[in-house]
């Protein structure tokens, strides 16, 4: 049951990062929903899924900058 939870809201992740328009960036949506839905689950609050998303978008600015 928490692994179906965390993939459907993994899949709803995704779709509010639709504005994208690419389907690689779709898909890292979907995976990052995943890490962050197990994050959730192993430690019951928000914290550590909301700065593990504050990192991953920090890396990914840095790296378009960088790039």
């Amino acid at each position: 049951k928490k692994k179906t939870n965390i993939i459907t809201a993994s899949f709803i992740f995704s779709y509010f990062h639709i504005i994208y328009g690419s389907i690689t960036e779709i898909t890292g949506a979907f995976f990052l929903g995943l890490i962050l839905g197990y994050l959730f689950d192993k430690r019951k609050n928000l914290f550590a899924p909301s700065l593990a998303h504050l990192l991953y978008n920090f890396t990914t600015i840095c790296l378009i900058y960088l790039i």
